[in-house]
């Protein structure tokens, strides 16, 4: 039992890191918007934005990172690619 423990993998999900945080909050304050004015903008649910900006959500792909740039008008930091 313990040998199975010991060889068994740690799963972790990637978060959206410091730098990207900051950026999209720095970007939105930058144009006196408020989370709900950008939630609405990215036709996205204002819990969803708050959890970009605080570091809470899980990056699936950069869909969204692209998504958040459009609306916002800059570039965001991309987080590195993952192996698969």
């Amino acid at each position: 039992m313990r040998q199975l423990a010991d060889e068994t993998l740690e799963l972790k999900h990637t978060r959206v890191g410091a730098d990207v945080r900051a950026a999209i909050a720095q970007a939105r304050q930058t144009r006196g918007w408020k989370r709900q004015d950008l939630a609405a903008r990215l036709s996205m649910p204002v819990k969803l934005v708050e959890e970009y900006e605080t570091g809470k959500a899980v990056l699936h792909d950069n869909a969204v990172i692209a998504r958040f740039e459009r609306a916002l008008g800059v570039q965001l930091p991309r987080p590195p690619k993952r192996d698969a």
